[in-house]
């Protein structure tokens, strides 16, 4: 089974030591657990009396932020391939999985018991409902391939419908009832006359 990414925290280790420094005045002031990776620092002058240490956590920061942001990289970039292959898979069940209700594989499904098979392959386990699969948060407004698309009646509480948004304001869907097959269906297509969809995204991929 294909694991999704997991964004962890970026451990940064560090090596102290002490030093004395000069000024031109014959003092000195000691700089204790300075790090002296950033070969910078070495060319600080001492009559400035630069606060070294606040110098050397200030760069610390930018080094973290920047692995993090390396980090988030990766992980998006492993989310994109990872929907993508998802949906080339989904889509190998157009025309030929059946709407069955209460179902959750290609055997047979329902809406959202195809959308609970689609991210269960990744190893996120959703519940079989669109109604719950509706109360999911983060809602997005700008759609994105993987994205859940769930529909809701206007002025309903309860969601009626859901599928996987795969672009070009298009659906991979179950159907609606028993004799239907998997098919894409356009978002504004009439059969969603009268409600309402909202996106919902689980893996950032972009």
């Amino acid at each position: 089974m294909k694991k999704i990414v997991i964004l962890g925290a970026v451990v940064i280790l560090m090596s102290c030591s002490s030093a004395t420094v000069a000024d031109d005045s014959g003092s000195s002031f000691k700089a204790t657990s300075v790090v002296y990776s950033n070969p910078s620092l070495l060319d600080i002058s001492a009559n400035k009396k630069i606060d070294i240490m606040a110098y050397t956590l200030k760069m610390l920061k930018e080094e973290e932020r920047e692995k993090l942001e390396q980090a988030r990289t990766l992980a998006v970039t492993k989310n994109a391939n990872a929907l993508k292959y998802q949906i080339s898979e989904l889509s190998k069940y157009i025309d030929k999985t059946r709407y069955v209700f209460s179902g959750s594989t290609p055997a047979g499904w329902d809406c959202s018991g195809l959308v609970v098979w689609f991210y269960g392959e990744m190893g996120i386990e959703l519940p079989h409902s669109a109604t719950k699969q509706g109360f999911i948060k983060p809602k997005s407004s700008t759609p994105m391939p993987g994205d859940i698309v769930v529909f809701q009646y206007n002025g309903a509480k309860n969601f009626v419908h859901s599928g996987i948004y795969i672009g070009n304001n298009q659906i991979i869907h179950a159907g609606f009832r028993a004799g239907m097959s998997t098919a894409i269906i356009d978002l504004d297509d009439p059969a969603f006359n009268g409600q309402t969809h909202y996106f919902i995204r689980l893996m950032d991929s972009k």
